[in-house]
């Protein structure tokens, strides 16, 4: 199961399984075989986001892109409303162990 992180823009976190969330936006053909090569993740306004988007070579690709903040892959997800959501593993390593045990390890792909 991919796990999503809400978007950075609106808070909204859209939903994998919804059509208007990832889908191929361009393709090529290779010896009579189209092949897509972009996709896109959408904060899809239907369902309440804000229209922000990411392009990626492919699902997983895209997938990571979005739940990338500043070039760091978010790893670790609050257990509590009191902490921030999610953080880095630098962040985290910053965190006291009375922090740290409030937070669980996120899972990707």
């Amino acid at each position: 199961m991919n796990h999503l992180m809400p978007c950075p823009f609106c808070g909204f976190t859209p939903d994998i399984a919804e059509d208007d969330c990832i889908f191929p936006v361009s393709y090529k053909i290779e010896n009579g075989v189209k092949e897509f090569d972009v996709y896109s993740l959408n904060c899809y306004e239907v369902g309440g986001g804000c229209g922000a988007s990411v392009l990626g070579d492919n699902r997983q690709d895209v997938i990571e892109r979005w739940n990338t903040r500043n070039g760091n892959k978010m790893s670790w997800e609050s257990q509590t409303e009191y902490f921030i959501k999610y953080v880095t593993d630098e962040r985290y390593n910053k965190f006291s162990p009375e922090a740290q045990a409030w937070y669980k390890p996120i899972t990707w792909g």
